[in-house]
């Protein structure tokens, strides 16, 4: 990730070769003004000389996040891979892999298959979606700019090893470019603006890229070339520590900017939404099934300090409260106050170390009225933390009531057999679609879950919530592009969900 400047310059790591010396580990650019959240991207260049890279030191100079390359090809590992992967990861860092492109050597599904099998994936809140790298071919490959291949043949390259890495992990994956790369050898497509952008500058701020604008995800603003001294690739993260933690995996709802609560109090789900920059809000049910959702207001601000969100009816006054975390495992209540222009004011801290757990969900699970907390592990292990009535104090200690979810990437609560008890509506990687059923105990709820779905690996965010006001559970989910879709329950416990409809579009913009 280094020759965005001159395609001769030989910073990208060289299958079996060395690179220049780099400066001490610790050395670090200064931030470019307004940004935060830093972090480095490493592969075996970085280990030139003999060289290591002090995780521990990394964090303690203020990095949050790292990418490691991980692969290259059908045939090439990152040798550095594991001991780098694991060491940002075990330092604190939120980490990710990425993978050299090479459309020279065609195979995209091939590539991205490679990739997948070695980037060591997991769904355990600490992980960065993989993203990847497109660029220059290093010097010694003697290869054209855009790798000899045109632009309509590298737009298809691209699509192709994108779609086969959603397919196996369920995320959405990430491209890395420059502008003087990109232009000319896409043709400056813009069809890739859904994927999250991690753009290559040495400029005072990031140039328009087509498609994405100058929305972008990540930022490298330094390397060798640029001359700012730092000793790693520095890159910088555009949003809070919070947003960095949701981009790192999900609790099953508002870790990806959008989820489903019944905030009005009518019997059907409406849907709150957070942007980037913090805003949340609330769009109310209009009671269409065809269009419940038009409009929204604002509701509130400052919410980009929450790695995740999740309505729910914790009060048990009909109307759905919010529960959020913090990336330091803070858990917060925000009681809904009955207005629905402004139902969330003010915060209270009702719990800790939250952040041990990579999916969260909130619904009621008991049948008692109120909201109960469903959390997994990132070793698999299920827990049930009840609410005990108390509105200062709602969830006090957990029970284990399940193994083996570390499958799934998508866990979440809602009544989908109009039993008045939460069920569990669950995705795996490969999109197929999963139910438990609750079985009435709070020990056990859930023992064998049912396939009552495929394909749903093609939406990026999904939402379970009564959407129609029939006592079941609906489904909404949005796709890369934005658009909106539901999905109606028609009453069968063993294929609830048949045919989506879209309801929606531009829901891209909430994170």
């Amino acid at each position: 990730m280094r020759k965005y400047l001159l395609a001769v310059l030989a910073g990208a790591v060289l299958l079996g070769g060395t690179a220049p010396a780099i400066a001490a580990e610790t050395t670090a650019a200064a931030l470019p003004p307004g940004y935060g959240i830093n972090g480095i991207d490493v592969s075996s260049h970085d280990h030139s000389g003999g060289k290591t890279v002090n995780w521990a030191n990394q964090k303690a100079a203020g990095d949050e996040f790292a990418f490691v390359k991980a692969t290259e090809g059908t045939s090439y590992t990152n040798p550095y891979f594991d001991q780098d992967y694991h060491g940002a990861k075990n330092a604190g860092l939120y980490t990710g892999a990425y993978a050299f492109a090479r459309p020279d050597l065609g195979n995209p599904v091939g590539q991205a298959n490679y990739f997948v099998d070695h980037l060591q994936w997991a769904a355990d809140g600490r992980t960065l979606p993989p993203f990847l790298d497109l660029e220059w071919p290093y010097s010694s490959l003697n290869l054209p700019d855009c790798y000899g291949l045109g632009q309509s043949d590298m737009r298809a390259w691209i699509s192709s090893f994108l779609n086969q890495v959603k397919a196996r992990i369920g995320r959405t994956p990430m491209i890395y470019t420059n502008v003087n790369w990109w232009n000319p050898c896409t043709g400056n497509s813009t069809a890739f603006s859904a994927y999250p952008l991690d753009i290559a500058s040495c400029n005072s701020s990031p140039p328009s890229v087509p498609g994405w604008g100058t929305r972008w995800t990540f930022w490298q603003y330094d390397i060798d070339a640029c001359g700012r001294g730092a000793a790693h690739d520095s890159n910088v993260f555009n949003g809070s520590l919070a947003q960095l933690a949701a981009l790192a995996g999900g609790s099953g709802g508002g870790a990806n900017g959008v989820a489903a609560g019944d905030v009005t109090g009518d019997g059907r789900s409406d849907l709150v939404a957070r942007k980037p920059d913090g805003t949340l809000s609330l769009y109310a049910n209009g009671s269409s099934n065809t269009a419940p959702y038009s409009s929204g207001s604002l509701i509130g601000t400052g919410w980009e300090s929450f790695s995740w969100f999740l309505p729910g009816d914790v009060t048990g006054d009909s109307r759905a409260d919010i529960v959020a975390a913090k990336p330091d495992g803070s858990l917060w209540l925000y009681a809904n106050g009955g207005s629905n222009t402004s139902p969330y004011s003010t915060g209270t801290l009702i719990g800790s170390a939250w952040q041990q757990f990579g999916h969260v969900t909130l619904a009621d699970v008991t049948g008692d009225g109120r909201a109960d907390l469903v959390a997994a592990k990132p070793d698999g292990t299920l827990w049930l933390y009840t609410n005990g009535g108390n509105n200062s104090s709602p969830y006090s200690t957990g029970s284990q009531i399940g193994v083996g979810w570390e499958q799934f990437n998508w866990i979440l609560g809602g009544d989908v057999t109009g039993d008045h008890r939460a069920d569990i509506v669950a995705a795996k990687p490969d999109g197929t679609l999963w139910l438990y059923t609750n079985g009435g105990s709070n020990t056990a709820p859930y023992s064998t879950g049912s396939q009552i779905g495929s394909g749903w690996a093609q939406f990026d965010r999904i939402q379970v919530g009564d959407v129609t006001g029939d006592s079941r559970a609906d489904i909404t989910a949005t796709k890369p592009d934005g658009t909106l879709w539901l999905y109606t329950n028609g009453g069968s416990d063993t294929a609830p969900y048949s045919t989506g409809s879209q309801i929606g579009s531009g829901w891209q913009i909430f994170a």
